[in-house]
């Protein structure tokens, strides 16, 4: 019979094959981060990252604003008896009664379940749930667009018995809403049922509501919490929001730089290279990219402990603009417990 680290290690290892981490360099403290061209991604986090855990059914939600919260996170409540299930990131917040995740006879619930999300653009962005129940691995995707004016759902996905991705009629759009505005309903799939659902995407900065700064510096993860080892790391966003209009602000113009407080738990890695990003230009299907409004960077995830990334931007004068810190949790894999 597996044990969970079998499972663990399985799963890591599908991941790390898929992906690939840049090399950690241990004895570089500080890089400077440009900002790099766009691409949309699927996943654009790195194996193993968990950056907000979210326990539901009354327990603990890790972007609650509090006074202390990092800037930029949008105020979220805590579940209710009414809706007991509750994830939310600094772009998508999901609220419902019951989520059933169907794989043929099985049914799967997130009760407990690791939260990532792409922050993406003004076009796009995700909400992605990650959860071990049944002696495996389960996960939920979905993906948002947005014109500008309204935001839906373009893409929402599940795992079935083998950890293939099962994918949503293609062509369709679900919760379709006015910018600012929340749906409430439930969906009903072949492979997901949820109920009573109040979701929505392309949130409104935080900072935009109580501006403390002609410029925001946010950070598009509120905490880092992740697994530690070979091979194991994590993307990480910068945003810079003009808080008079709530709109992004060109980062080409500033300096992004990183340290990380103990090197010895996360090291800062150089800037993902070129070549795996889509550079400005005509593209293969003749569109035009444009260039990524935040700066990266990049960690690799060397042993369990805690310790806090700091990011400073800077002007072309050297004057700072803010600073933003994100606390890092990393466990070992023994450390992971399955729901059940």
């Amino acid at each position: 019979m597996n044990t969970l680290d079998d499972d663990l290690r399985t799963m890591l290892g599908r991941q790390a094959d898929a992906m690939h981490v840049p090399t950690p360099i241990e004895d570089r403290q500080l890089v400077r981060v440009a900002p790099l061209a766009p691409r949309r991604e699927r996943r654009w986090l790195l194996p193993a990252a968990a950056v907000v855990l979210v326990v539901v059914g009354g327990f603990a939600l890790a972007n609650r604003r509090t006074d202390d919260s990092p800037a930029g996170i949008p105020a979220a409540q805590a579940p209710s008896s009414t809706q007991p299930f509750l994830f939310a990131t600094p772009t998508v917040r999901l609220a419902a009664n019951a989520i059933e995740v169907v794989v043929g006879a099985d049914v799967f619930s997130p009760t407990a379940a690791a939260v990532q999300g792409d922050p993406g653009t003004a076009e796009f962005t995700t909400l992605e749930l990650t959860w071990l129940q049944g002696g495996g691995e389960q996960r939920l995707s979905i993906y948002f667009a947005s014109d500008g004016t309204s935001w839906w759902a373009d893409s929402i996905t599940t795992y079935d018995a083998t950890g293939e991705w099962v994918n949503s009629p293609a062509g369709q759009r679900w919760f379709t809403s006015p910018l600012g505005t929340p749906w409430t309903g439930d969906l009903d799939l072949p492979n997901l049922r949820i109920t009573n659902m109040t979701v929505e995407a392309f949130l409104r900065p935080a900072s935009c509501d109580n501006p403390t700064s002609p410029i925001a510096v946010v950070a598009a993860s509120p905490t880092i919490d992740g697994i530690a080892g070979e091979g194991l790391g994590f993307g990480g966003r910068i945003d810079l929001i003009d808080t008079a209009t709530c709109t992004p602000v060109d980062p080409s113009p500033y300096t992004f730089t990183a340290i990380v407080d103990d090197p010895s738990i996360a090291a800062i890695n150089e800037p993902m290279p070129t070549s795996t990003t889509t550079t400005p230009g005509a593209q293969p299907d003749g569109s035009e990219a444009v260039p990524e409004q935040f700066g990266r960077f990049n960690l690799s995830f060397l042993k369990p402990g805690q310790t806090t990334v700091r990011v400073t931007v800077t002007d072309s004068a050297g004057t700072v603009i803010g600073t933003v810190t994100t606390p890092i949790t990393l466990r070992a894999p023994s450390n992971v417990t399955e729901t059940t």
